[in-house]
């Protein structure tokens, strides 16, 4: 099997890179070594280039898309997790990484000026990467524990097969005491879904560390030691032993993806295969034949749907001149039925037509009715003077005046029509 070269990039700008070999079984040959990029070129020859990017340029995130198709997952991605990121989604590039659990994508977020340093330095040393990966992902892990490495005052860990981060020293235990479950919460039986979502809660924390650094130990031991087990390697004083020995050949997540995927032309094996790509692309025309009638046949729904749903705007709002933006206008009238405005006074008018309700002894209600700012009532009281109190108690506020439009006697009791309207309308 082919061996790899890996670098790690502790600045994409630095010229100084770290690197380290790994036969096709992946155990280390050698010792990491510190080298100009370009004396990378030499030992790359004939061997799978991976480049380690700095973890603090790279944010993983989760994303509802429910497509399965790549391009489809690609060109969604930045518009799903756009409210998540404080950057312009047009200034970052998006790599696609494995469904979860929850059906969820995991996807990695970097900077297009990152990503295009990076892959032009390794172009003008001559190297071409077959993968691209945030170093906290280089990191050692097995089930149910945690991988710590302390490197100088960066702190890099991680949580899962594609989860992790890289964080400044001074941070680390705080954010740590954020991720795993409080001692009370493991005495009540709390599951990892009740810890924090996407993470699971470890049975041990193993930290590789530079021999010197007892202090770091005794922080995570006596901050997290009632928690989970800490266990504690140190070793030289170089962060690059802690990484992980191994390429294996599906990275955890690529960041090498679409304009920052490098292919040298004599990497094209499939041109023999020419005859079986034919056929695959009249396969492939057939399929997108099929696709184009049923999006026709799609279209003709969402057509039929959209003169349903101009049916039922023109019977919601008869006196809308206009059918633009339905969904907006909707809402906005149910927002003014709900209160605010002239249009949104319906509740607060009624509410002091009830002031005056509560003022009748033996009154009832016999209809009323409705228009911006203006409440009509229909009662009927066993007397002439039950109507003027009716009046006043609504006069009493501030807001609102009640007139009597009409007042007809009967044998035992009187009805009567009021109109309760905002004042000076």
């Amino acid at each position: 099997m082919t061996e790899t070269l890996v670098i790690r990039f502790s600045d994409p700008a630095d010229e100084r890179v770290e690197s380290f070999l790994i036969d096709g079984q992946g155990q280390r040959l050698g010792t990491p070594t510190v080298q100009n990029l370009a004396d990378c070129a030499e030992m790359a020859e004939g061997r799978r280039v991976i480049a380690l990017l700095p973890g603090e340029s790279v944010t993983l995130l989760d994303a509802h898309i429910p497509t399965r198709k790549y391009q489809r997952m690609l060109q969604a991605a930045p518009w799903v997790l756009e409210d998540q990121l404080a950057q312009n989604v047009e200034r970052l590039h998006f790599a696609i990484g494995p469904r979860q659990e929850d059906d969820r994508v995991r996807v990695a977020v970097a900077a297009h000026e990152c990503m295009q340093a990076l892959t032009e330095r390794c172009q003008k040393a001559g190297l071409l990467l077959a993968g691209i990966l945030p170093d906290f992902l280089a990191l050692p892990r097995n089930e149910n524990e945690w991988t710590l490495l302390i490197d100088g005052e960066r702190v890099l860990l991680r949580s899962a097969d594609c989860d992790g981060f890289s964080i400044d020293r001074s941070l680390t235990l705080e954010l740590m005491d954020s991720l795993l479950p409080a001692e009370d919460e493991e005495s009540l039986g709390l599951d990892d879904g009740d810890v924090d979502e996407g993470q699971s809660a470890p049975e041990k924390l193993v930290l590789l560390r530079p021999e010197q650094d007892q202090a770091f130990a005794e922080a995570l031991e006596s901050r997290f030691g009632d928690r989970l087990a800490i266990d504690d390697r140190p070793s030289g004083e170089r962060p690059l032993d802690g990484l992980v020995p191994v390429a294996p050949s599906r990275l955890p997540i690529d960041l090498a993806q679409a304009e920052y995927k490098m292919q040298r032309e004599q990497d094209q094996w499939w041109y023999p295969w020419r005859p079986v790509v034919g056929v695959a692309a009249a396969w492939v025309l057939v399929m997108a034949i099929s696709e184009g009638l049923h999006i026709h046949q799609v279209a003709n729904e969402v057509q039929a749907l959209d003169e349903q749903v101009e049916s039922v705007f023109r019977e919601a709002l008869p006196d809308a001149e206009r059918f633009v933006q339905p969904r907006l206008r909707m809402e906005q009238r149910l927002n003014a039925l709900r209160g605010g405005g002239v249009e949104g006074d319906f509740l607060p008018t009624l509410a002091a037509m009830g002031e005056g309700m509560s003022e009748l002894q033996n009154g009832s209600l016999r209809g009323l009715s409705y228009r911006p700012g203006v409440l009509d009532i229909n009662i009927r009281v066993s007397e002439a003077s039950a109507l003027d109190a009716f009046r006043d108690a609504i006069a009493a506020s501030d807001r609102y005046e009640a007139t009597i439009q009409s007042a007809n006697t009967r044998d035992d009791h009187v009805d009567g029509r009021l109109q309760v309207r905002l004042r000076g309308n």
